[in-house]
């Protein structure tokens, strides 16, 4: 087809050896372009696609540590309500009343509790950590 039009170009009817030749290095920088232009959308295609990746792992993490910090506020809570019902209770006997899901975040929690002043900490005789209610307790926006 190439060679057709070079000779009908070139004001004549029949394809001659140099429209062959000619065809040949059109066709050659035809399929370079061609790779090119695949290979610079795939390119991209892996971009966005990293892209994209990359925004779903941000949402994910951010939405693991919010429910990270919802776990801790809800026993940093709990905590305060033992402490209220048993003053003096130790940080072992709370952990024996949660759930493992909630035990992963207790040393969080009593952090927490501790630092917004709902408990106070007292080191026992035998290292027992017990804890006592603070000077502030659970606020509802806490």
């Amino acid at each position: 087809k190439i060679a057709g039009l070079l000779a009908l170009l070139d004001g004549g009817v029949a394809i001659e050896k140099d429209d062959w030749f000619l065809a040949e290095i059109v066709k050659a920088a035809s399929d370079q372009i061609r790779e090119g232009v695949i290979s610079a959308y795939r390119i991209h295609q892996l971009e966005e696609e990293r892209e994209t990746t990359a925004r779903s792992v941000r949402r994910y993490v951010a939405s693991r540590e919010a429910d990270d910090q919802r776990t801790i506020i809800a026993v940093a809570r709990h905590i305060w309500e033992e402490v209220g019902k048993v003053p003096g209770i130790t940080v072992s006997r709370i952990r024996g009343g949660l759930s493992s899901q909630r035990r992963d975040h207790l040393d969080d929690a009593v952090r927490y509790a501790i630092g917004l002043e709902w408990v106070v900490e007292l080191v026992g005789d035998r290292g027992a950590r017990q804890l006592f209610q603070g000077g502030n307790k659970p606020g509802h926006f806490a």
